[in-house]
């Protein structure tokens, strides 16, 4: 017994990883350059978080136990 997960959702879940490591990596510490500011404005890193979450309540509403 477990979750069934579809395709769709399959690749949804992949995208959102894939989304989260970018945004890792845009947050990064740079000491190399020297400098600390986050390259994206609030709005931006809002509107992002935002859609991870939509788009995790759709794989997880996509989940069938079966």
């Amino acid at each position: 017994m477990g979750y069934v997960l579809p395709e769709d959702a399959h690749l949804a879940l992949v995208q959102t990883r894939d989304h989260l490591r970018l945004l890792a990596r845009l947050t990064e510490p740079r000491t190399d350059t020297g400098a600390d500011e986050l390259p994206l404005c609030p709005l931006a890193l809002a509107h992002c978080f935002d859609r991870l979450a939509r788009d995790l309540d759709e794989v997880v509403g996509a989940a069938v136990w079966g």
